[in-house]
């Protein structure tokens, strides 16, 4: 009868912290460290969570683009391509240009002894 009692108080115990553990994970935040941390302060950990959401989604709605902003960008994106006058295949030599560039930078600076890169005492 005893053993039911604590069986029962220890699943509602930990349901608290599995509850507050299951509402970070959810929200983007480790499930362990809200487990432990809402076993030792199970209610309190709540009010922590639910501001921390809180505030996350406030900033968030304010660097979310409104439907004019996303118009207005949209178009300025638009009218800069326009503008230019590199053709897409030209802008892909260009890009294989660079990233011959970047290899081959790459390749100097790995091949190089390493006592170049230290300064020599005149």
């Amino acid at each position: 009868m005893i053993i039911d009692f604590i069986l029962v108080a220890l699943a509602f115990y930990f349901s608290i912290p599995l509850i507050a553990g299951y509402f970070a994970k959810s929200y983007g935040r480790s499930f362990w460290v809200w487990f432990t941390i809402s076993t030792f302060l199970p209610i309190i950990t709540h009010f922590i969570l639910f501001f921390l959401v809180y505030s996350d989604e406030r900033i968030l709605a304010k660097n979310r683009l409104t439907k004019r902003e996303k118009k207005e960008s949209n178009k300025l994106i638009r009218e800069l391509v326009s503008e230019t006058k590199i053709s897409p295949p030209e802008k892909e030599k260009q890009r294989e240009k660079e990233s011959d560039y970047k290899s081959l930078k790459e390749g100097l600076i790995t091949r190089l002894p390493s006592s170049f890169f230290v300064k020599h005492k005149q």
